[in-house]
């Protein structure tokens, strides 16, 4: 549990960011070993859905918003992956999304570099190396929630094994 605020952790290394973004990363997180996920496996997505269910600045912002996006991750094998948010219920989920409103495709590498900050994101579309589909302008209105996926993603950025 985290000792702020008692809320039980994802993993023993994973500090309680969403609620305390200042804390820092363990140092158990910073180094290789069995506590780190391997980036896309389900103990990662599992992670993934953990840290945005407990961000309750995730679930406050997100209370009139319903919005699927889906990432698929082109590799051996695929990878698909959604998080859906139904009116400040956020869930990351396996699989393809039944009809997910905003869609993105890339290769396993370039997830990587995506989850890392290592390429912009914009810079990645335009080379081709993500491509969208659906409703962008639904991710222009909501970005507030972007950032705060950003931020309950970032738990989980630093216990993700390097890929």
């Amino acid at each position: 549990a985290c000792g702020r605020c008692s809320t039980v952790l994802p993993t023993p290394v994973l500090p309680c960011l969403s609620r305390h973004p200042s804390l820092p990363v363990p140092k158990a997180a910073q180094l290789p070993g069995p506590d780190r996920l391997p980036h896309l496996s389900e103990a990662w997505l599992t992670a993934v859905d953990e840290a945005v269910v407990a961000h309750e600045g995730l679930r406050r912002i997100s209370a009139d918003l319903e919005l699927v996006i889906e990432y698929r991750v082109a590799g051996v094998p695929d990878r698909r992956w959604h998080l859906a948010i139904d009116r400040g219920d956020v869930r990351v989920r396996a699989g393809a999304a039944d009809d997910p409103d905003v869609w993105f495709e890339t290769d396993a590498g370039t997830a990587a570099e995506l989850l890392d900050g290592d390429v912009d994101p914009l810079r990645a579309m335009i080379s081709g190396d993500l491509t969208m589909g659906g409703d962008p302008r639904l991710l222009v209105d909501h970005q507030e929630v972007l950032e705060a996926l950003d931020e309950a993603f970032g738990a989980v950025r630093a216990i993700t094994a390097d890929r």
